[in-house]
């Protein structure tokens, strides 16, 4: 993922192969399918899961001035989403219960609950309710805690972005993500 972040011309077919390999890590026996010729394709199957709302963000973050900033970056080039925002981790957690977002922009170092809580939280939820597991984005200054670092290593919808960040940087990774879900949630299902 992270070399789709920078270059959107791998973004498809990468995010193509980490999601068949993430179904392929489930175990589980595939289903073979007649393709073209004598060729075969396997059928993925759907999670056991509640999906996640596409093309829902919720944005995460205790300065109001970059919080503003991602809120306005986001509407202005992906006019189709629905932005939510919190100031610290207890509002996301809150808001993710109402919504389940599909993606979730989240600083670390906030006041009340700081994101690394948060996120345990919302895997926490997400187990409990079976619940899709959205999209983290981590958005910070300072150094990602190991959790956070070893939650990218074994998911690759996750990734982090180093503040400051730029408009570019962000508006590529949410896309990457969203392609991804689509890539994975064919529209003819839930």
């Amino acid at each position: 993922m992270v070399e789709s972040d920078r270059n959107v011309r791998y973004a498809t077919p990468l995010n193509r192969i980490v999601a068949v390999m993430q179904e392929m890590r489930r175990e589980e026996e595939l289903k073979r399918i007649k393709y073209a010729g004598e060729a075969y394709r396997f059928e993925i199957p759907g999670p056991d899961v509640s999906r996640s709302r596409p093309r829902h963000v919720l944005v995460v973050d205790d300065e109001p001035t970059l919080l503003k900033f991602v809120e306005h970056v986001l509407q202005h080039d992906l006019p189709d989403l629905t932005v939510d925002c919190a100031v610290n981790g207890a509002e996301a957690i809150a808001s993710f219960h109402v919504r389940h977002h599909s993606l979730i922009i989240l600083d670390i170092s906030m006041p009340v609950m700081n994101g690394e809580d948060a996120f345990l939280e919302v895997k926490r939820i997400c187990k409990e309710k079976k619940w899709e597991m959205p999209a983290v984005i981590f958005c910070t200054g300072y150094t990602p805690p190991d959790s956070i670092r070893q939650a990218i290593a074994e998911e690759n919808i996750h990734c982090y972005l180093p503040k400051p960040v730029t408009k570019e940087t962000i508006v590529n990774a949410v896309k990457n993500r969203l392609e991804f879900f689509e890539l994975t949630h064919p529209k003819n299902e839930p």
